[in-house]
């Protein structure tokens, strides 16, 4: 079965840019429990894919479902 999930952590704060970090750093993992992992899959979006995260939802149940990984979709731009 294709399991979803949605994790928070603590972030490092930003010390090129001299920013204190409040908020959490959030990562979406996507993989399938019924199958036997061959990998982990860090997919980075970029170009505006925040607006609309269905899309990386959809991309990563299907990498999960098609190659047998576990795909983790970081939500870093701006947090």
């Amino acid at each position: 079965m294709l399991i979803n999930k949605t994790y928070e952590i603590s972030s490092c704060d930003d010390v090129e840019l001299n920013i204190k970090r409040t908020s959490k750093l959030e990562y979406h993992m996507t993989y399938d429990d019924e199958k036997q992992m061959k990998a982990i899959v860090f997919v980075i979006g970029g170009y505006g894919a925040n607006a609309n995260i269905s899309f990386l939802d959809f991309d990563r149940e299907y990498i999960a479902k098609k190659f047998d990984v576990v795909v983790v979709n970081v939500f870093y731009h701006c947090f």
